[in-house]
């Protein structure tokens, strides 16, 4: 082979390596924001959840024992009362926890079986 077809051989070697690494780090950095973007989608969900329970059991403590049941609960969970509203029906709550809010309803209805106070 004479100098000039080696000269275009390795060439075309050197090119298709850099070719290699491009996809390499494109393929990778594409990996990269889609942890990124599903970590943060998963925290999203998780304090979403977090608050949505918090928000459930405040609104039974407050519909069982009224609003000092309800303080101690949401201390308890770590959140903050934003609103009570008390009505023939029930109770609903919405409360704030790390900037996500959360409302949950709970009726007073009778009690079915044995029915225990909140220690």
């Amino acid at each position: 082979m004479s100098r000039l077809g080696l000269y275009f051989r390795f060439r075309a070697v050197r090119c298709e390596r850099a070719s290699a690494v491009v996809v390499t780090v494109l393929v990778f950095s594409i990996a990269l924001v889609s942890i990124a973007v599903l970590t943060l989608t998963a925290r999203t969900v998780h304090a979403r959840a977090q608050a949505q329970t918090s928000a459930d059991a405040v609104a039974i403590a407050a519909a069982y024992d009224g609003d000092p049941a309800a303080t101690r609960v949401a201390g308890a969970n770590n959140v903050r009362i934003v609103n009570i509203r008390d009505d023939e029906d029930g109770v609903t709550v919405t409360v704030e926890r790390g900037g996500v809010r959360a409302s949950a309803r709970a009726s007073r209805g009778k009690c079915r079986g044995s029915c225990l106070p909140i220690p």
